[in-house]
Order: structure tokens, then C-alpha cells, then sequence
């Protein structure tokens, strides 16, 4: 099923899975600095 998936979502990209890759590559970024002690908001300066 995974794979059937992959092969669907590589062959014709939504708008919502660009959003979708953007949203886990930032949560997995803060997730990673705040292991290492440093604290990230997703609001503007």
C-alpha cells in the first residue's frame, strides 16, 4: 500500500502534498532543536 501511494503521489503532485513536505520538514527541524536545547515559535517576528 505504501508504495501504491508513493507511486500515485510522484505521478501527479497535489497542492496539498507540497504543503504536506513543508509542514514534516519544519516540524521535524523544531523537533530536532529542541533536543538540542534550542526553542522555535511558527509565529512572525
Amino acid at each position: 500500500m505504501r508504495e501504491t501511494l508513493r507511486h500515485q503521489i510522484q505521478a501527479a503532485p497535489a497542492t496539498w502534498t507540497v504543503g504536506l513536505r513543508k509542514f514534516l520538514t519544519a516540524d521535524a527541524v523544531a523537533a530536532s532543536n529542541s533536543i538540542e536545547g534550542f526553542t522555535l515559535t511558527s509565529s512572525p517576528p
